[in-house]
C-alpha cells in the first residue's frame, strides 16, 4: 500500500504549543507519531511519502529519526524546515515535487497547497481525476468547495499517515452537498482562533 503524511516535525518541542498537539513533551510526541507510522505502514511491501517538514534536525539528527521508521521504502518531498542537502541513502528519493498515479487518479505531492495543479480542471463531483496532497498549514487551510485537495499533515489526519485510497475518498468531500456551509464555518473558526492568539500575544507583551 502507498501511504502519505506530512509535518511530523520530529524533535521540534515548540510545535506542541504552536499546533496544540496533545503531548506533554517532545519525546512523547515523537514516540506517538513514529508509533503510528510503524503500526500502519509495513516494513516491506508498503511505501511511505513524507510531504515535507520531517524534522528540524541537521543531517545527523535526520538520519537518526529516519531509522525510527521501520518501512524500508520512504520518500521525502522537501518542506521549508527540511535541511538540505539530505544525506544520500537516507530516503529512497528526495524531491520538491512528485506525481503519482493510483486507482485511475493523479496525485500531486508538494509541501505547499496549490490553487490549481496538473489536471485539476478535469475533476467533477462524479469523478475525481487529480488530487493535490499538501502539508505546511497544520490543519488551518481546508480546501475550498469543489477542490480535490487534501491536507496530509499529521495535525489534519489524527497524527497518522493515510493511504492514497483514503486521500481519494477525502478529496470527494468538497464536492458533497453541505460542504460549502461547513467550509464557511470552519474558516470563521480558524480566523477567530488566530485573532485570539494575536490578542493574547499583545497582552503578554504589554505585561
Amino acid at each position: 500500500m502507498i501511504f502519505v503524511t506530512a509535518d511530523i516535525h520530529a524533535g521540534h518541542k515548540n510545535i506542541i504549543k504552536y499546533c496544540k498537539r496533545p503531548w506533554a513533551d517532545v519525546e512523547q510526541m515523537d514516540d506517538a507519531l513514529f508509533g503510528n507510522i510503524n503500526r500502519l505502514v509495513r516494513p516491506t511491501g508498503d511505501t511511505l511519502y513524507i510531504i515535507g517538514d520531517f524534522t528540524f534536525q541537521p543531517p545527523a539528527g535526520l538520519s537518526r529519526y529516519r531509522r525510527r521508521i521501520n518501512c524500508q521504502d520512504v520518500h521525502l518531498i522537501l518542506g521549508n524546515h527540511d535541511q538540505t542537502p539530505v544525506p544520500t541513502g537516507v530516503f529512497s528519493s528526495v524531491s520538491g515535487y512528485m506525481e503519482l498515479r493510483h486507482n485511475h487518479a493523479l496525485f500531486t505531492l508538494c509541501h505547499y497547497p496549490f490553487r490549481t495543479w496538473n489536471r485539476s480542471h478535469k475533476n467533477t463531483r462524479d469523478r475525481i481525476q487529480s488530487v493535490d496532497l499538501y502539508g505546511h498549514v497544520h490543519n488551518t487551510l481546508p480546501p475550498p468547495p469543489n477542490t480535490a485537495a487534501v491536507d496530509a499533515g499529521v495535525d489534519a489526519q489524527n497524527y497518522a499517515p493515510i493511504t492514497l485510497d483514503q486521500a481519494l475518498e477525502q478529496a470527494r468531500r468538497p464536492y458533497e452537498p453541505g460542504y460549502e456551509a461547513w467550509y464557511v464555518n470552519r474558516v470563521r473558526e480558524i480566523e477567530a482562533a488566530r485573532a485570539l492568539e494575536r490578542r493574547n500575544e499583545t497582552d503578554n507583551r504589554q505585561h
